[in-house]
């Protein structure tokens, strides 16, 4: 049985190589944005969004929820391996097939006929996908995430060259399809060379009714969650158009790609970790706790800041023409703060073997969601369905009520250990508020105004959390240092 110090010795570096992973990838991601932005239209934007969406819901049929079922499975041998390596194969190879003669009825639901080929294009993704998609369950289950995160920092480097190379030759939207691809290939080649490895030519359905029967409720699961997390693009797509989602991609991307890439840092390190204290509660929740309370302090200042200084940012990377994307902005800030301290929940749940709370979570969301999209896009357009998506994620804190229950613990704690990153937040935007005011910088001072923000911002969250929250601070130091050991 491990305790809390064999928990943190565990999790910690392998999310040390997940973050990185992470985080370096965001910032390339973010620098090649930034310049994509000046090379191509919003329209351009909306259309990959467009096929983005479309390659999502297909996708819900391939994520089969495998991985998940390996991972929480400790006697899994390599005939389990092997059949959930073909069993992905082959409904990879399916999709792709059903997507190809699929394409013109998803062109004509967003009535855009450029979408059938970028949609034949991209459905050799599955197939790529699956080639490589257990090699990374098994360094999941073997929390040996540095390997995993040095092809995923060399791919994206690559693919950020590609797709600025091929924009500067006027290519515009099949710039990024192409990146994409060449990502995907060169991952799976890289994957299959460095992971100690191979399936073997043998498919059990025994062992498969096994897998699934645990993963079925992850499958249920992906799906909804898949619309929940994606019907905000769906509705902007098809009742404003590609512009119009072009810029709401914008708004959502910024936030979110915070949120995501801390959380994809953490996930597959938490998953495995949480199955391995899943005998004892007082651990996991402690485990669970702890996670939540350091995601938002790294997270909430970065969003907090952003939503205050979202007109400043958006000209100075992007420029004037994304000026529609500042007010949905603002909102899907707080939103993917809100986010980023639930999300890990389903970890917690997918653990303890129940997936099925997650599932129906999710069913009972679906329609909520829906519903807040609909009502609030047609008062206030863009701006109405980031509200909408704020609303959700706000409701979503029962999601984390159950989980504490399961724990057998108390909400209080939940909320206690978010209170060092919200009052130094909120406190951290009063100051730089305050000194916007008084100093009088000019409005159109955009880089300076942005500048004086940032560092103004950090130093007073910095300050704050040193006076009132030192334990917590030194935790996330010696948290960092400990990778070191």
């Amino acid at each position: 049985m491990l305790n809390n110090t064999s928990l943190k010795t565990i999790a910690v570096k392998g999310a040390f190589w997940g973050m990185f992973s992470n985080i370096f990838v965001s910032a390339v991601s973010f620098l090649g944005t930034a310049i994509l932005a000046r090379m191509i239209e919003p329209e351009d934007f909306g259309l990959v969004g467009m096929s983005s969406l479309i390659y999502g819901v297909v996708a819900l049929f391939r994520n089969l929820g495998l991985g998940q079922a390996l991972i929480q499975k400790k006697d899994a041998d390599q005939l389990y391996w092997s059949t959930a390596y073909w069993a992905n194969v082959f409904v990879g190879i399916f999709l792709a097939i059903v997507t190809v003669f699929a394409a013109p009825l998803f062109a004509n639901f967003f009535k855009e006929p450029r979408l059938v080929w970028v949609v034949r294009c991209c459905s050799i993704e599955f197939i790529i996908i699956a080639l490589y998609s257990t090699h990374t369950t098994v360094l999941s289950k073997e929390i040996k995430m540095k390997l995993n995160a040095k092809i995923e920092v060399g791919t994206r480097i690559i693919r950020i060259v590609v797709i600025l190379t091929c924009a500067a030759f006027g290519l515009k939207y099949w710039s990024i399809i192409i990146g994409v691809l060449t990502e995907r290939v060169l991952r799976a080649i890289a994957f299959n060379v460095f992971v100690d490895w191979n399936p073997k030519f043998v498919f059990c359905k025994k062992r498969f009714s096994e897998l699934f029967k645990f993963s079925k409720h992850l499958y249920g699961q992906n799906f909804l969650n898949y619309f929940n997390q994606n019907m905000d693009f769906i509705v902007t797509g098809k009742v404003l158009g590609a512009q119009m989602l072009g810029f709401y991609q914008f708004s959502y991307n910024l936030p979110h790609l915070v949120r995501q890439y801390i959380f994809d840092g953490v996930t597959p390190i938490s998953y495995p970790v949480f199955c391995k204290v899943n005998d004892d509660l007082d651990v996991l929740a402690s485990g669970y706790l702890r996670i939540v309370k350091l995601i938002s302090i790294i997270t909430f200042p970065i969003l907090f800041g952003l939503s205050f200084c979202a007109k400043d940012f958006i000209i100075v990377v992007y420029g004037q023409k994304w000026l529609m994307a500042i007010e949905p902005l603002k909102l899907l800030c707080f939103s993917a703060a809100i986010a980023s301290v639930h999300s890990i929940v389903n970890s917690l749940f997918n653990s303890l073997g129940r997936p099925d709370i997650g599932f129906k979570w999710n069913l009972v969301k679906l329609p909520m969601t829906i519903g807040f999209i609909y009502l609030f896009s047609r008062f206030w357009g863009l701006v109405g369905v980031a509200f909408a998506m704020f609303m959700v994620e706000m409701i979503s804190v029962i999601q984390v009520y159950l989980a504490i229950k399961l724990l057998k613990t108390k909400m209080s704690r939940y909320y206690f250990s978010l209170l060092p990153a919200t009052i130094c937040s909120i406190l951290m935007i009063l100051v730089v508020g305050l000194l916007h005011y008084f100093v009088l910088l000019d409005p159109d001072w955009y880089f300076l105004r942005l500048l004086f923000s940032f560092v103004v911002g950090a130093g007073a969250y910095f300050v704050f959390l040193r006076q009132w929250y030192r334990s917590d601070l030194n935790y996330l130091i010696d948290t960092i240092k400990h990778v070191k050991k």
